[in-house]
């Protein structure tokens, strides 16, 4: 047992030094500027929603003070059946600016992800030549669509951006403040690395024809979750389109962290449900070796001798602490260094407990 958790140690470590490479790689490209085009694409911007009647308007702000060409963009917000007063909300917005369009969902479907749907049904009015995808929960700066556009190139399919969760004081927010920020990194980093493998919904960038390429969720559309890493892995493996990361400053996207344990693990789970059914076959054993490293610091405190035992976390905490000057390094956040010790402490028992989970099919979808 001694050498096992030993060699899953190494692995963590190993694999940190790869994540390492690709943020290097990423704050490379950072430093070289954007060309933006002469004439700007049209975008349509989807958001679906779903009771979001506390934050729907500051996001339909935030769009609507964008500095991308007001005729050269659309925002199109599939309310997937709220029953607050997200709809009221919608249609008063949509009747003050015309470049707002709307779409009531009151079903869903037998064997259709609920957000899927959605993505598809906001899919079917878009104009756009550049898709984006974000939530109504979430709020960017002004120069947010201009970043993510001018981030294609020719032979680019799809543009991840990244999510930041905003922190304050509690210990869970902390958390969950760092532990999104990393993960966020780590996608990106992934991408830089040509293995792309996880991005978010919240910012998401793709041509619609990339989208049409692999017959957009076909094949996919019953899973609960998966609306971004699912199809960004079928443009990858199905086409000849490329995957780009962004990380500037000014295309990251910032949303509110849940606030309850339940709901940290819930998330979690249903982000873990989808990498059983990943397309590339590599997943099979990269994904198992990452929840059984995390595994393994656990285990230690059982089988491990305290010398050991205390090796594996100091080699742990020396990971997780580089990690953490990078991410901050990226997202420009002072605060996320207060998640350090929750995260390197919390982040194994988090991840086994919401892997299992997300296995089992033990979690529940936004109501």
């Amino acid at each position: 047992m001694h050498w096992i958790i030993i060699g899953l140690t190494g692995f963590y470590v190993l694999n940190a030094c790869y994540y390492f490479l690709g943020i290097r790689r990423l704050k490379k490209q950072s430093g070289e500027p954007v060309p933006f085009p002469d004439t700007w694409p049209l975008v349509s911007v989807i958001i679906p929603v779903r009771n979001e009647q506390t934050t729907i308007a500051h996001t339909l702000d935030c769009l609507l003070s964008q500095g991308y060409p007001g005729d050269r963009f659309e925002i199109i917000v599939v309310d997937d059946h709220s029953t607050d007063r997200t709809s009221d909300i919608i249609t008063d917005y949509q009747e003050k600016h015309e470049r707002i369009e709307t779409i009531r969902i009151d079903q869903v479907p037998d064997g259709i992800s609920g957000k899927k749907h959605a993505v598809k049904s906001g899919m079917d009015y878009a104009e756009g030549e550049i898709i984006v995808t974000t939530d109504g929960d979430v709020e960017m700066g002004t120069e947010w669509l201009e970043r993510m556009v001018g981030a294609f190139k020719q032979e680019t399919g799809m543009v991840a951006g990244i999510t930041v969760y905003k922190s304050n004081t509690r210990l869970l927010h902390v958390y969950q403040s760092l532990d999104a920020a990393s993960l966020s990194i780590i996608s990106a980093a992934m991408i830089a690395n040509g293995t792309p493998l996880t991005c978010q919904g919240s910012n998401l960038a793709y041509r619609k024809s990339a989208y049409e390429d692999v017959d957009g969720f076909t094949g996919v559309d019953h899973i609960t979750s998966g609306d971004d890493d699912l199809l960004m892995q079928k443009i990858d493996t199905r086409t000849e389109w490329r995957i780009k990361a962004i990380t500037d400053p000014d295309s990251i996207v910032y949303t509110r962290p849940a606030d309850t344990l339940i709901e940290v693990i819930n998330q979690r789970s249903r982000w873990a449900s989808k990498g059983t059914v990943y397309p590339k076959n590599w997943t099979r054993i990269y994904l198992p070796l990452i929840y059984l490293s995390m595994l393994g610091f656990i285990a230690g405190i059982l089988f491990l001798p305290l010398g050991l035992f205390g090796t594996i976390w100091l080699a742990k905490l020396a990971v997780d602490s580089t990690m953490t000057r990078l991410v901050m390094s990226i997202v420009r956040e002072s605060s996320l260094r207060n998640g350090f010790l929750p995260v390197a402490i919390g982040q194994p028992f988090v991840v086994v407990i919401a892997g299992l989970r997300g296995l089992l099919g033990q979690f529940t979808w936004k109501h």
